[in-house]
């Protein structure tokens, strides 16, 4: 990941970038067959991704009226670490503009039945699993981003332990229910760290499940985790 993940008002040739930053929650497919269900998988093992552990419905809000389904390969363990492969794959009748950024035009799709999908849409994930008392965190780490800087950041925000540097209109919005939200959803979930292009010595924090939320900008004082601002992406 890198810090293109987290711009406001990507254009339609950079979302599916976005999408592979934010993604995660997996929504059982609704109305899929099971011949769409064994096409799909199908085309995901054509185009590499070996055995897929699931298909999820994902419900993306484009103009061009392109939804698409997301397949993941089942992950390699390695300690505390997780790869997998994910495939987007659309409905080719849902394409038929042209305008979809999951069928880009320079490239010819592989197809399956109704269903269409690209190499270019197959993309790596790598998280680091961050354990405590009261559950995991799976995150994503940036470039430059260490494991040792990401569980002080993440373990800062699950507990709470921030020191309030705040001084945005936007971030001052943001009460204590906002933050206790937040670190529900760091609960058994996903989140992001990568370096902050407003402030080289600070971090961009995400959780990236359960829909659009405010990233957190925070920096590493010695022992302490400072909360500076706040700003929203596409997830």
């Amino acid at each position: 990941m890198n810090r293109r993940c987290m711009t406001v008002g990507l254009g339609v040739a950079a979302l599916l970038l976005a999408f592979a930053c934010y993604a995660d929650e997996c929504k059982a497919p609704q109305g899929l067959s099971v011949s769409d269900k064994k096409a799909i998988q199908s085309l995901a093992r054509n185009l590499g991704l070996g055995k897929p552990a699931r298909i999820c419905q994902t419900v993306v809000g484009l103009p061009t009226g392109c939804p698409a389904f997301r397949v993941d390969a089942a992950p390699l363990i390695e300690g505390r670490w997780r790869t997998w492969q994910s495939l987007w794959i659309a409905d080719s009748r849902d394409a038929s503009s042209g305008e979809c950024p999951f069928l880009r035009q320079e490239s010819v799709p592989l197809r399956k039945g109704r269903w269409s999908a690209q190499r270019e849409n197959v993309h790596s994930v790598r998280t680091w699993r961050i354990v405590d008392s009261d559950g995991f965190v799976d995150v994503s780490l940036g470039d430059g981003v260490t494991t040792a800087i990401a569980e002080q950041l993440i373990r800062a925000v699950r507990l709470g332990a921030l020191v309030d540097k705040r001084t945005s209109p936007m971030a001052l919005e943001m009460g204590e229910g906002w933050l206790r939200e937040l670190r529900r959803r760091f609960a058994d979930g996903r989140a992001s760290v990568v370096k902050s292009y407003l402030d080289p010595d600070a971090y961009e924090v995400q959780a990236v499940s359960g829909g659009s939320w405010p990233i957190m900008v925070l920096r590493i004082a010695g022992n302490k985790v400072q909360w500076l601002d706040a700003m929203f992406a596409i997830s």
